[in-house]
């Protein structure tokens, strides 16, 4: 198929390569990988194309690897490397890059890296350390990257205010949105429209961690959340597989299951209520002042200065 697919279908996600289920990724994530092995597991996963390139949109992390492998190629060096000297260096980000190293050499590295938490969706206010990350080896194209909220302010207004790290016909080329019904995408970024405003804005999570950032090229606002603390993994996987099986039931025993489901895990359908937009529906306001903001969405009050969270950009599934 590496005849077929082009870098267009890579960075819009319409290879027609698929991903790797989540359970299996975090079983082969475990350990550090040669670029060779993560490689060859996507490969594995895909004797042949799902689909014919450019017909359908499918979000796959494989498409945004090969992609970084093909930026090594070209360049003769890491992702990692390139990303320093070509992107963030000359933008002045000194917080943010791409790790090669496994997360216990990070920690001795970055003292104040905040370590991941995870938390439970079977038992209220349960949260503990993680004690599984993705290895780097996995984080190379497709997300990994660390940051810091004022580090990605600045890339907001750098990218899309002016000309410093695109000019504004490549922008046009990769705000281009595929239609499906699940979203508008472009290269690497989601587009959301409705009658009044445009949102750019993507989701990464990978274990104890979560981001989410907005943009509203109108308002000029931006949205950032890094987060430490992600949902149990293992308990999210359960829930994944659980559904699955699910899905092949017939009524009423499905609605059986799935109501032990729910029973099992009652946070998660917690979680999913209380996550309700309010970040699309507050970067569409005007430019209140933060009081108004605040008062409007009940927000809550910014906790204290901390040390940098990290940016992990893994799209969950």
């Amino acid at each position: 198929w590496s005849k077929e697919v082009t870098l267009h279908h890579l960075l819009s996600h319409t290879s027609g390569l698929k991903d790797v289920e989540v359970p299996d990724y975090v079983e082969f994530g475990k350990k550090p990988r040669t670029r060779e092995e993560v490689l060859t597991l996507y490969l594995e996963r895909n004797p042949k194309l799902s689909f014919k390139p450019g017909e359908q949109y499918e979000y796959s992390n494989p498409n945004f690897f090969i992609a970084g492998i093909v930026v090594e190629q070209l360049t003769g060096k890491t992702l990692g490397e390139y990303l320093k000297s070509a992107i963030f260096d000359p933008n002045k980000k000194k917080n943010t890059f791409l790790p090669e190293e496994e997360i216990e050499e990070l920690f001795k590295k970055y003292p104040l890296l905040a370590k991941g938490f995870m938390f439970s969706l079977k038992e209220k206010d349960s949260i503990y350390p993680a004690t599984v990350y993705f290895a780097s080896s996995l984080n190379q194209g497709d997300g990994g990257i660390i940051s810091t909220v004022e580090d990605l302010i600045q890339w907001n207004h750098a990218l899309w205010e002016t000309e410093s790290i695109l000019p504004n016909m490549a922008k046009q080329i990769m705000l281009n949105p595929i239609e499906s019904k699940e979203t508008h995408y472009g290269y690497g970024i989601e587009v959301e429209i409705d009658a009044k405003n445009m949102i750019y804005s993507h989701e990464g999570l990978n274990p104890g961690y979560h981001s989410i950032m907005f943009y509203n090229p109108k308002t000029k606002i931006t949205l950032i959340e890094l987060s430490n603390l992600s949902a149990d993994l293992d308990q999210f996987i359960d829930i994944m597989k659980k559904q699955a099986a699910n899905e092949k039931l017939q009524e009423p025993e499905k609605t059986k299951k799935e109501n032990e489901l729910e029973q099992e895990y009652p946070l998660s359908q917690e979680i999913y209520k209380e996550h309700k937009l309010v970040p699309i529906d507050l970067i569409k306001e005007p430019l209140l002042n933060i009081q108004e903001i605040k008062e409007k969405y009940k927000l809550p009050a910014p906790p204290a200065p901390s040390c940098p969270a990290s940016a992990r950009a893994r799209r969950s599934r």
